[in-house]
């Protein structure tokens, strides 16, 4: 008799040639475990960013993955920002030293 865990290996080999970040497995195998009859099950300690839910559970794993995904945007954006922010900065800060230097050299008497 299969089991869900039959799959997963399988599954983890066609997440990462497809370049996808997650997995998740819908599946019916195993109906009297209460495991995976409750919820949506977290199999990542096996496999990275696994899950394993029934179903009925789709609906809602999708929206959660998708919402991680504009909240994992959302940041990347200001992280970027950030960091173009700090790069002007740090060119400012550069550039004000080299004007002073400038200004500075006719004032010196030798």
């Amino acid at each position: 008799k299969k089991k869900n865990d039959d799959f997963l290996k399988e599954l983890d080999k066609d997440r990462k040639q497809k370049s996808c970040e997650y997995a998740v497995l819908v599946s019916m195998l195993e109906s009297d475990n209460d495991l995976y009859n409750n919820g949506i099950v977290d199999k990542s300690h096996h496999y990275e960013k696994m899950y394993v839910i029934r179903p009925q559970f789709f609906i809602p794993m999708i929206t959660l993955l998708r919402n991680a995904a504009l909240n994992s945007m959302q940041y990347r954006t200001e992280l970027a920002q950030m960091r173009a922010q700090n790069i002007d900065v740090t060119n400012f800060e550069d550039d004000l030293v080299k004007a002073i230097f400038v200004l500075a050299i006719p004032s010196f008497v030798i």
